[in-house]
């Protein structure tokens, strides 16, 4: 017999404790504004540990405590959160307000602390800085002001965490308006060499569309093995994560995540769940299955992939998409000629149409299959010596081989598998010197990378042991001078759980001055510094990418700059090693003064009374390997 007086008294008490936790706490911005990105979301190097509220683009907005604490922990630096303050609340909650113009000073006094700290650390930026006397504070009371600071344009980074190193999803605390899942571009690419998608041997892009209640697209050919990437949001205001994920196939789940909770230590895993490589902020694409786990595998047959996202609220949004088993335009030495559609043949230095019957052997022709509307790349053989497409090798390139011109495959460099667009050519001619067949593409082999090493520790990515090295050719940005050639360290949809070392040579003759690594991220270039070892320069990253040992011989750029009633404001950027803002200095009439610096929009800022009348001042700037730059003004303020 059930004790349902028990059951009702163990129901009543778990309800009691739910809603007493989630009536604790309060958003920090009053009225509420609007959610910009979620809990769990995907950043360059970990998860997304909290909320971002929107402040219409405004500054100074008032931040409140989200319950009754004690603040026992201030960060402020020009990175990161910027400014942030952290409160413990009963319960073993903490609760984190990032990225503020100001703290509050009239009550708390916290400015007043914080220059306080920093004159005896002799520092401006103090970083972390844990409380000798905790300060209360009630629910509601304001603790700072809204702004920029760190990472990201106005808005307010909030976050509830058990302790200081697990953070919740503050969803589950507070409620907030959030739409359904809706999902966008996805992403087949082959796990191996020999298997086709969409009639392609290495990637396949589609776009879900919504017909009635669930996004569908059409049947896909496939033979093989391929992994699959998903771009997927909530609608808030903007483009928000999603709160989980499952996929299955046929019926059988592959895919499965919840964004609830992580610690710290579990950031890595986020290179587990989002191919990193083609992924941003603004258009993260989920692996699915993730990294570390078999790929999806069809050779025979008809297949559904489907796809739930489900957001806090449990709404759900369903994907569907036909997968239907299709033999290859190429294999084993053999054309599929019940897909052919063309076929040409080489002559002198032009292509002639003709059949198959009419080449001669030692001949070099190209043919193009199709099914239904999808249509494979041209596919460059040699009669009688057509080389097996399912041969590797581990240096990768990003050549591939047509007739005798060398062609980029794409404007981006390739990784496992390479990137493919319609220019692309299946090149299964014989073997030359120094190239060898690599997921169906004819690629440049270099051996001779002695001047370059990187170092993995073990555990750092699934599968991934030892990192490739190749040769490329890129370019800088203006004032950045090569010293080093350009490497490109593969796989690049990798972010280590452990910082690998990268080591570029220096080369004979060379003056290590005003150096550093840069390593391309995105469009642009990020500086990682490093540090002299012998005859190499080396430093530390978890994410691969292309790498390049230079010379900066540029001085940060200060423009904009206004003199006014309350305060100094300028713009200040590098686009080389990057601004230094310990170093930025502000000189008004003699006196000198470090602005704050927003290293996003590139805006030093000082908040001063400024007495009417003529000023002089001087702007002071250096950049992280010492480039200096300074300016004069003589301004008047009305």
């Amino acid at each position: 017999m059930y004790n349902f007086k028990a059951m009702k008294k163990i129901l009543f008490l778990l309800l009691f404790t739910f809603f007493s936790v989630a009536s604790q706490f309060s958003w920090p911005l009053f009225p509420f504004t609007a959610l910009t990105s979620n809990f769990y979301e995907y950043r360059t190097t970990h998860f997304h540990g909290g909320v971002d509220l929107s402040t219409y683009r405004k500054e100074g907005l008032p931040v409140r405590a989200a319950e009754a604490g004690e603040i026992f922990r201030i960060f402020y630096g020009w990175y990161g959160f910027g400014k942030a303050v952290y409160i413990r609340h009963s319960g073993g909650y903490v609760t984190v307000y990032g990225h503020l113009r100001k703290f509050e000073n009239k009550v708390l006094g916290l400015e007043d602390l914080i220059k306080k700290s920093a004159r005896a650390k002799g520092t401006k930026y103090l970083g972390t800085c844990y409380l000798k006397r905790t300060i209360k504070v009630k629910k509601g009371q304001i603790i700072g002001y809204s702004g920029a600071m760190g990472a990201g344009g106005p808005h307010l980074h909030f976050e509830i965490r058990k302790g200081e190193m697990e953070p919740l999803n503050p969803l589950f605390f507070l409620n907030a308006p959030i739409g359904k899942v809706v999902f966008g571009k996805f992403i087949l690419e082959i796990a191996d060499s020999g298997s086709f998608v969409g009639m392609r041997p290495t990637r396949f892009h589609g776009r879900f569309r919504k017909i009635g209640k669930i996004y569908r697209y059409e049947q896909i050919p496939v033979h093989g093995c391929f992994r699959f990437f998903l771009e997927a949001y909530e609608k808030c205001k903007g483009r928000c994560g999603v709160y989980s994920i499952e996929a299955y196939l046929d019926g059988k789940r592959i895919f499965h995540y919840k964004g609830e909770k992580f610690t710290f230590s579990e950031n890595y895993l986020a290179g587990r769940i989002f191919n990193i490589a083609i992924s941003s902020t603004k258009a993260p694409f989920y692996s699915i299955p993730e990294f570390g786990s078999p790929p999806i595998c069809i050779r025979k047959g008809r297949h559904s992939l489907t796809i739930k996202g489900i957001n806090e609220h449990g709404k759900v949004s369903v994907a569907s998409l036909k997968l239907v088993h299709v033999l290859p335009p190429y294999k084993n030495g053999k054309i599929n000629t019940k897909l052919l559609k063309k076929v040409m043949v080489k002559r002198g230095e032009d292509w002639e149409k003709t059949n198959l019957d009419k080449i001669k052997n030692g001949e070099v022709f190209k043919v193009k299959a199709s099914w239904g509307k999808y249509i494979s790349p041209w596919i460059v053989l040699e009669k009688g010596e057509a080389l097996d497409s399912r041969e590797t090798v581990e240096p990768l390139g990003v050549e591939e081989h047509i007739g005798w011109e060398k062609i980029y495959v794409d404007n981006t460099f390739a990784s496992f598998p390479l990137y493919c667009n319609n220019r692309c050519f299946l090149v299964l001619s014989p073997r030359e010197k120094g190239r060898v067949m690599k997921n169906g593409f004819s690629i440049v082999v270099d051996d001779s990378v002695s001047d370059a090493e990187f170092s993995i520790k073990k555990g750092s990515f699934p599968g991934v042991k030892k990192a490739s090295i190749t040769k490329a050719k890129l370019s800088l940005p203006d004032g950045v001078i090569p010293v080093s050639p350009f490497f490109i360290i593969t796989p690049q949809e990798a972010l280590l759980r452990y910082n690998g070392k990268v080591k570029i040579k220096i080369p004979e003759g060379s003056e290590p001055n005003r150096v550093g690594i840069f390593r391309k991220f995105g469009n642009g270039w990020a500086f990682l510094g490093g540090d002299r070892e012998g005859q190499y320069w080396t430093a530390n990253t978890k994410l691969l990418g292309g790498f390049v040992l230079a010379r900066d011989i540029l001085p940060p750029k200060i423009k904009k700059v206004r003199l006014c009633r309350w305060g100094i404001r300028a713009v200040i950027k590098d686009n080389g090693s990057g601004v230094n803002p310990p170093k930025i200095e502000f000189v008004l009439d003699g006196r000198k003064y470090i602005p704050d610096y927003d290293y996003d929009s590139g805006r030093a800022f000082l908040d001063i009374e400024i007495p009417l009348g003529w000023h002089i001042l001087i702007i002071k700037a250096q950049d992280f390997v010492k480039n200096k730059t300074s300016v004069g003004y003589r301004l008047k303020v009305i």
